[in-house]
């Protein structure tokens, strides 16, 4: 992969924070990533970075090969988007849209068609005249979309775009970024504390714990094969049992902390013992006691709609259990049940 954004090994500290550590990360031309994270994980520090609004303590920067470290924010021809929307109150949404044109001189009559073409892109032709304050939240944030992209920007920045938004018009907007992002083929890097929003809307995520990147994978990698406990249990639900690997009658297998021996894949252990054994919650089948898996018991059932979640106990383990809903009503609190899974679907990582 030809790396049209490269950080290497960026560093930033605020007095004794190490907000940024070793940061390492390539990004494609064209590519939607998004750097996923909790408050204080490092994710708007990078972004910062990356726009010139923050000088790195060491490391580079470049973009398309070139060290953008001394370069100013307005010279690095990068697009950004704020949660807060940052529009001008008192000038129309065609005003806030050419605002970027304006301080680049662009003549006037050229600045109209790329205001046009620019809402067209947003679905906004007919708003040009109304002010901010007349739009909703969502055609707001649409606005600071198109004045983000009206002037070809090389990299799309987007912070916490949707974090104003409520859960309908989230979804909206995932969408229309997208479309927007793929029919522009801008590069793009997105900030988020959502894991639905970066799973769903991107083509590499990021998860970032401590400033330091813990693993950067396509959605389904990071969900399917976590490099580490952190990563399972942040992306997604996962019950993640500590334990051993141990032989027993020729096979292998890993036992839980609390005693319970689990089935693995076959020379799941070749490469040394491992210390956690991660199992989606949907993954897991619940029979009959008499079915010959694993004996649990139903401490607590909680009704979702689409999904019914159990809280089983196995021996000293809790294990979380994820059915589809079929219509038929729920298993009981109390009941005994057996569990079990496809070997393929119980992945050895370290702690």
């Amino acid at each position: 992969m030809q790396p049209y954004v490269e950080f290497k090994d960026v560093c930033k500290r605020f007095g004794d924070v190490h907000a940024v550590s070793d940061f390492s990360l390539t990004v494609a031309r064209g590519q939607f990533v998004t750097l996923l994270g909790s408050s204080g994980s490092g994710k708007s520090t990078s972004l910062m970075m990356l726009a010139g609004f923050l000088t790195p303590d060491s490391g580079h920067i470049r973009i398309d090969g070139r060290n953008v470290i001394d370069v100013a924010p307005n010279r690095r021809n990068i697009g950004l988007v704020y949660q807060s929307y940052a529009l001008f109150p008192h000038m129309t949404v065609a005003g806030n849209v050419g605002f970027p044109l304006r301080m680049r001189n662009v003549p006037r009559a050229e600045i109209a068609a790329r205001i046009k073409e620019a809402l067209r892109r947003v679905r906004l032709g007919d708003f040009a005249e109304r002010f901010p304050s007349q739009l909703s939240g969502g055609q707001q944030q649409r606005v600071a979309l198109a004045r983000a992209l009206v002037f070809s920007p090389a990299i799309l920045l987007m912070d916490e775009p949707l974090g104003a938004l409520d859960k309908n018009l989230r979804e909206e907007m995932k969408i229309e970024i997208k479309r927007i992002q793929r029919a522009a083929g801008i590069t793009t890097i997105y900030v988020t504390h959502d894991q639905e929003e970066a799973m769903s809307m991107s083509d590499v995520v990021v998860v970032m714990n401590n400033g330091r990147i813990e693993q950067a994978a396509p959605p389904m990698e990071l969900y399917e094969r976590p490099a580490n406990a952190f990563v399972a249990n942040f992306i997604g639900s996962a019950n993640v049992l500590q334990g051993s690997m141990v032989v027993d009658q020729g096979r292998d297998c890993f036992v839980t902390a609390g005693g319970n021996s689990l089935p693995v894949m076959e020379a799941a252990s070749i490469t040394g013992r491992k210390k956690a054994l991660v199992i989606r919650p949907e993954r897991i089948a619940i029979g009959d006691p008499s079915a010959g898996g694993i004996p649990a018991r139903i401490e607590s059932v909680l009704y979702g709609g689409v999904m019914i979640r159990y809280v089983m106990r196995a021996g000293d383990e809790r294990i979380d259990v994820l059915e589809t809903n079929r219509g038929t009503p729920p298993r009981a609190v109390g009941d005994s049940v057996s569990l079990a899974w496809d070997t393929k679907d119980a992945l050895l990582i370290d702690l």
